[in-house]
């Protein structure tokens, strides 16, 4: 009996250490841009990479919404859609929140999602050829059928989309934009009496897909929450869930609130092998710290934190793309800084 209990107890020790090795936070590795992309003047808000060009959002405009950048020689293009025409009268700026590429029967396509009003299609050999005079194959109207509609992400097969409803955190919808099923929970409640519009606007992040359109990364910006999704024909499943700490914020009335961690994720992006996260985290004394300035590496299969790398410069938004990071940082004088990250 002797025999059994020692050896229960060995097994049980080795568990724990194993558990103990699997919890163990990686080291942070400092790292260095290898260079940078010069912006051209505006408010740049994220970006996305496509054919060896990035295309960055621009909300204060003044030729078009979307700059564009050649990768291979890091300079400035040319701007394009819904520009200075279309300024909010109120802001003082466009309202795009999000653009997107995709292909249909052949032929390649750019969506420009215009917050809680609509989708802008373009035809992208167009947009490359008349570039800003470009004019858009159809615009769709979305506030009217579907309220509050924040990002609309072209899948295999239709869209999903995300926005401040009770029923679920994404709504799945066809290529026409009917409706087809509510996807996704929202995060316990901090107070059951606090209000549904609150709650689901504490829970909100960016949300990217991975560009074979098989991943669906969903962050939280006010809490260290991170989410991943696989998606099918039509329906998508949580396939891992990253919790660091759990969402917490004090309502002050029925449409805003405070938050109270002063972590989160401000975006993701994907290689082959892993999920990126830009980690907001808490100011240092000196402001700066590591404040935007931290990517964690996960695995995609398995959701564990691998790689924790630490920029030179509190960024905006990452991508990863052939091997090198892309961060797009929000100083006097942003730039978009690149980092070699071979995998």
């Amino acid at each position: 009996m002797k025999r059994i209990g020692i050896v229960g107890m060995m097994f049980c020790m080795l568990a724990l250490f194993s558990c103990q090795q699997r919890l163990q936070v990686p080291e942070m590795e400092v790292i260095m841009p290898a260079d940078s992309i010069d912006l051209e003047i505006g408010h740049h808000k994220s970006m996305q990479v496509y054919d060896d060009k990035l295309f960055v959002i621009d909300t204060q405009t003044i030729d078009g919404a979307v700059q564009v950048y050649d990768l291979n020689t890091l300079q400035f293009l040319f701007s394009f859609g819904y520009g200075k025409q279309n300024l909010n009268e109120n802001y003082g700026t466009n309202s795009v929140s999000h653009i997107d590429f995709y292909e249909v029967n052949g032929e390649e396509r750019v969506d420009l999602i215009v917050f809680n009003e609509k989708i802008i299609t373009y035809s992208y050999d167009a947009v490359m050829r008349e570039k800003y005079a470009a004019k858009p194959l159809m615009e769709r109207i979305v506030h009217g059928k579907f309220p509050h509609i924040l990002q609309v992400i072209k899948v295999s097969n239709g869209y999903i989309s995300t926005g401040i409803r009770t029923e679920g955190k994404f709504l799945l919808l066809t290529d026409s934009l009917e409706e087809v099923k509510y996807a996704g929970s929202y995060r316990p409640k901090v107070d059951k009496f606090v209000s549904d519009t609150v709650h689901i606007m504490a829970n909100y992040g960016e949300v990217r897909v991975s560009p074979d359109r098989k991943y669906l990364a969903d962050c939280v910006t006010i809490a260290p929450v991170l989410t991943l999704y696989e998606l099918t024909d039509g329906d998508m499943r949580k396939r891992w869930e990253y919790l660091k700490e759990e969402i917490d914020y004090e309502p002050i009335e029925d449409f805003a609130f405070v938050p109270k961690s002063k972590s989160g994720y401000g975006s993701t992006t994907f290689s082959e092998k892993y999920l990126y996260a830009l980690y907001i985290g808490e100011p240092d004394e000196d402001e700066v710290g590591h404040y935007r300035r931290e990517v964690h590496v996960f695995d995609i299969e398995t959701g564990e934190l691998v790689k924790q790398y630490l920029l030179s410069r509190p960024s905006l938004d990452v991508l990863w793309n052939d091997g090198k990071m892309y961060a797009l940082t929000y100083d006097i004088n942003p730039v978009v800084q690149v980092y070699n990250l071979e995998e």
